[in-house]
């Protein structure tokens, strides 16, 4: 075989090599999805969860019920602390079809450890400081105080999540709530 015939080989080898690089997959990992979602979660990027959710879900109640939405009312440090005490590690996923399976741990507060304690403290001090004739702004500022000394000593849960997405094109997206439930039955028994 000539010079020109090994060429010819060459490039149609290469053109081959670059034809199959592109019928690799663009479709996201689902695992790079739910972390893509807990660094934004994590960094106060909240206008942008809507998009990692599947179309027809209703993600405005989701991120309600985990309280993004009143997060102003317990003070950005307060908010701040909490999510410091959060994170999340995505340990492996299931593939089947469309749907996807993303097993996932979180490192979460003792939610019923942290309300008990914020019960059993921020009563008497709430009502100690509205008999002494303190303005609703004081006495918010001083529960933000409590909340985050309680916070500094919290203990923290591993608590396990199955994340399950969907696939929409070439993209893996949230199917329901992905953040853990939260457990507070005990805490609510003995109120």
């Amino acid at each position: 075989m000539g010079s020109r015939g090994k060429m010819l080989l060459f490039l149609i080898f290469l053109l081959m090599a670059f034809l199959l690089m592109g019928c690799g997959s663009d479709v996201t990992n689902p695992e790079e999805v739910v972390s893509d979602f807990w660094e934004k979660y994590q960094a106060g990027d909240y206008d942008e969860l809507d998009a990692f959710f599947a179309e027809g879900v209703d993600s405005e109640r989701i991120l309600e019920e985990v309280g993004l939405v009143e997060e102003e009312d317990m003070g950005a440090e307060v908010a701040q602390a909490l999510k410091d005490k959060m994170d999340l590690q995505t340990e492996d996923h299931e593939i089947d079809g469309e749907e996807a399976l993303v097993f996932a741990v979180y490192d979460m507060p003792d939610f019923e450890y942290f309300f008990s304690q914020l019960f059993m403290k921020g009563l008497e001090v709430s009502f100690s400081m509205a008999l002494a004739g303190a303005s609703d702004e004081e006495i918010q500022e001083k529960m933000n105080e409590l909340m985050l000394e309680i916070l500094e000593d919290i203990p923290i849960e591993k608590i396990d999540k199955d994340i399950k997405l969907i696939r929409e094109g070439d993209d893996w997206k949230l199917t329901g709530n992905p953040f853990p439930e939260m457990d507070l039955d005990d805490f609510e028994a003995e109120l």
